[in-house]
């Protein structure tokens, strides 16, 4: 699922923004699809890149997110543009990830190491890119899957920022692109010249790091701190960022504060190495790469030789020490080096004292032992099928090893059954699909789950099910799927209703419903018509919502929150604003009823008007979960909105989208507690069981429109823009102002008055005012231009024509004269107060 909400704000203010979608490959139907990018306009990119016309068609990123997001848009995504002199580098890097482990190539993971700025991961998951400031002419190589460019091309943006890399755009070093040319320039991940970044062991044993704790809980406190211990050792005080953001992962995490001060306690010295962190993230799943364990060591065979930059003639730790020249017996299991460090053929002579002889080489045939690799297969070193060295430095292949068939139980074979059966793949995603849970779950938290890799060994066989992300469906008619498992089987995350209608007594429910209606009949079979019509056709989404405010204690919170929303169970949910303005939206996973209570205040009613009208009309909803990949639905919710505001929502004079009730005061203690008894006898399951079968629904469906009523009149005129109250004031007469023919500049004045008698803070602007009143007023005025002789000028004014042109003025501007010299004479009167009645609404 994408995250816009993660792309640092210095890449979204820019003006560099569009859109993208995929299209058939013209090669053929077999060829991967293309990415072609639009403008926001909707018209194709073509052209010179970076020229003006080019320019001028890109949007910031804001308003690309608006197109991609509009009903019914034919896009896939959004995408930057990078442009001549924008000083930012782009690097992509291609099936770097596998889509099933998650392990990421070394390529990628020394490129986003040695980078160090914000990275995501591709459309397909698959990929990344990572942007840099600087600047660098263009280069790649196809073989490899890594392109460097600037000032051309774009990024398709995911904003599914990569684990633990930087929120904001950092510089690229010349050390950074001297690498990567020289990558490209072998084609391969090639050698690093000295002076060059961090060399690729010390970039990847962070990154390796990092993916071993991706599979390590930090709950517990001796974890935690071993953890802590091995960070240190490995990479210093450098480490500690790693360590904080793997802690905060925790319900448990302390701050940033308490993981500082248990840090500090580490540098008195430490007894934990990171190998500790590679056997945790083995024992929780991770597979690790052939690079971090020990080479394995031919038996009888000398030690490895010492890391570079120590003197290679010294024996590693545990070796016995080289024993004197011309003493002892031949021990043929051991070999020397000469001094210039080069190897002697195993079994030459190498005296060794008599007495020590044995428990030497005892102690060394153990440290050779400690450092084996008894099973290497799976290890992503070393290509399947090709035998792995038999030591560092060494010559020769590993002799074959008959090793044991494994035999498993019947319990063994009944819990590969069991998960076989549960567990469900995503195809292309980090995620599988929880049946018996019925939820979405990251694969490591599976690997928690099942807790053995045996039995993980046989999920990962053909046997095991999965689906395509798009097949993720919430249908509540509950359509079968085609097939069980493959590109065309759906997951359907509908399980059914909990609660069954029942027969029953529901008659103070209804009572309840009739109040908060004030006793209007009709509006009373309107709304449970509009009840029973989702009910009664699963999945159907109603055209119309329910605005119902008034006084706090009638009750409408009461009804539907333990009414109506309990008849859907799980598929019913109540939001606030704070569900609204949050960055991830699962709460609208999953649901076919909401209830909006007090979802706005006065100040935000037009901020949060764009994102409700999406809500409640779009025809889909982008689910965006924290921690999980995003995911689309088809949107079925509902709305009912419940405030105890005057206007909870702003309306335009043209919305029928909404049916807007006014409930009355509230009735007596005595009959909410008998309502509230009636829930608990089964009220409830009778209320359902009145709307599935006995509300009489007529040609009532879900375009039907709402019934139009004063309550809803009064919600317009308050949601109206000083401007529009102030037109409509005007032309109804509430006004001691003639409604005639009008200069624009004589009704602004007029307007800024009553502006101040009516207590609106703040004056619409003259470019404003105009354009409104006009749009309000439609076609009862026209905006013209008039000239007329000032003295020997010539000049011009613009009016407002109200009706028809009277008889008797042969010209427009006659008839513009007299009629602003009449509303002149009564705007005067106005402003000094002189008229007679209180006319002011």
């Amino acid at each position: 699922m994408s995250d816009f909400n993660a792309i640092p704000q210095e890449l979204r203010d820019r003006p560099q923004w569009l859109v993208w979608r995929f299209e058939p490959n013209p090669k053929g139907a077999d060829k991967k699809p293309l990415k072609v990018p639009y403008y926001a306009n909707g018209s194709k990119r073509f052209g010179t890149q970076g020229d003006d016309k080019d320019r001028k068609r890109l949007v910031t990123m804001d308003k690309a997110v608006a197109q991609l997001t509009r009903a019914n848009s034919p896009y896939t995504g959004i995408g930057f543009a990078f442009l001549p002199g924008d000083g930012l580098i782009g690097v992509d890097i291609d099936k770097c990830i596998d889509s099933e482990t998650g392990e990421v190539k070394e390529i990628a993971l020394n490129a986003i190491a040695g980078c160090n700025s914000y990275t995501e991961y591709s459309p397909s998951g698959t990929g990344v890119h990572i942007i840099c400031s600087g600047e660098t002419e263009t280069f790649k190589s196809n073989k490899i899957g890594l392109e460097v460019f600037a000032g051309r091309q774009y990024f398709t943006f995911t904003g599914r920022q990569y684990a633990n890399s930087p929120a904001t755009i950092n510089p690229m070093t010349e050390i950074e692109l001297d690498r990567l040319r020289t990558i490209v320039k072998s084609n391969g991940p090639g050698s690093i010249k000295p002076g060059s970044p961090p060399p690729p062991g010390a970039v990847s044993e962070r990154a390796r790091l990092e993916q071993a704790l991706s599979f390590i809980q930090s709950d517990e406190h001796d974890i935690w701190i071993k953890v802590g211990m091995g960070l240190f050792h490995a990479l210093g005080d450098a480490g500690f960022g790693l360590w904080d953001y793997w802690s905060s992962k925790a319900a448990n995490y302390g701050g940033t504060d308490e993981c500082k001060r248990r840090w500090t306690s580490f540098q008195r010295g430490v007894r934990v190495t990171e190998a500790t962190i590679y056997k945790l993230g083995m024992d929780g799943g991770w597979k690790p790469p052939r690079s971090i364990l020990p080479a394995p060591i031919k038996p009888n065979s000398p030690p490895p030789p010492r890391d570079s930059g120590t003197d290679s003639s010294m024996p590693p730790p545990g070796a016995p020490p080289s024993p004197p020249e011309g003493k002892g017996r031949r021990y043929p299991a051991l070999s020397k080096l000469s001094e210039g460090g080069e190897r002697i053929r195993a079994g030459a002579e190498a005296p060794v004292p008599e007495v020590a002889a044995d428990a030497q080489a005892a102690d060394f045939n153990a440290a050779v032992q400690a450092m084996t690799v008894q099973d290497v297969s799976g290890l992503d070193d070393v290509p399947y099928g090709e035998s792995a060295p038999l030591f560092a430095g060494g010559e020769g292949e590993r002799p074959a090893k008959e090793k044991p068939k494994k035999v498993y139980d019947e319990e063994h074979w009944a819990q590969v059954e069991r998960v076989l059966k549960n567990f469900v793949l995503i195809y292309g995603e980090d995620l599988v699909w929880d049946r018996s849970q019925r939820m979405l779950m990251k694969l490591s938290a599976m690997r928690t789950i099942v807790q053995n890799s045996d039995v993980m060994k046989f999920w990962c066989a053909p046997k095991r099910d999965w689906v395509r992300k798009k097949n993720i469906v919430f249908d509540p008619t509950e359509t079968p799927s085609p097939e069980k498992s493959g590109p065309n089987a759906t997951i359907n995350l509908f399980s059914g209703w909990k609660m069954k209608p029942k027969q029953g007594t529901c008659l103070k429910i209804q009572t309840l419903l009739m109040h908060l209606v004030d006793g209007n009949q009709e509006m009373y079979d309107w709304i449970t018509r509009w009840l029973a019509y989702p009910l009664r056709n699963r999945g159907a989404k109603m055209e119309t919502s329910i605005i119902m405010h008034g006084d706090e204690g009638s009750g409408k919170n009461f009804f539907f929150e333990k009414v109506v929303k309990a008849i859907y169970g799980e598929y019913g949910y109540v939001i606030g604003n704070a569900q609204l303005e949050a960055n991830f939206n699962d709460w609208a996973s999953m649901k076919l009823f909401m209830v909006a209570d007090e979802v706005v205040t006065r100040a935000e009613l037009r901020q949060m008007k764009g994102k409700l009208k999406y809500l409640i009309s779009g025809d889909s909803i982008i689910i965006n979960p924290k921690g999980l990949p995003e995911h689309s639905e088809r949107n079925q919710m509902n709305f009912v909105f419940l405030s105890n505001e005057l206007v909870p929502l702003a309306l335009d004079k043209t919305d029928r989208r909404y049916l807007v009730i006014w409930t009355p005061p509230a009735l007596g203690r005595d009959f909410y507690v008998e309502v509230a008894q009636e829930i608990k006898d089964g009220g409830v399951e009778a209320f359902f069981y009145y709307l599935m079968h006995e509300v009489d629904m007529g040609d009532f469906n879900e375009h039907t429109k709402p019934l139009y009523n004063d309550a809803k009149d009064r919600l317009i005129e308050k949601s109206m823009e000083p401007a529009e109250r102030f037109y409509r004031e005007w032309s109804t007469g509430l006004l001691p102002l003639p409604f005639h023919t009008v200069g624009v500049q004589q009704l602004y004045d007029a307007f800024q008055i009553w502006c101040g008698r009516s207590g609106e803070s703040k004056y619409t602007k003259m470019v404003t005012f105009s354009p409104q009143i006009e749009r309000h007023a439609g076609e009862a005025l026209r905006k013209h231009a008039v000239k007329y002789e000032y003295g020997h000028v010539v000049k011009q004014r613009t009016v407002f024509l109200v009706g028809a042109q009277p008889e008797g003025k042969s010209t427009i501007r006659d008839w513009a004269e007299d009629a602003c010299a009449s509303f002149e004479q009564a705007f005067q009167k106005y402003r000094r107060r002189e008229y007679s009645g209180d006319v002011e609404g």
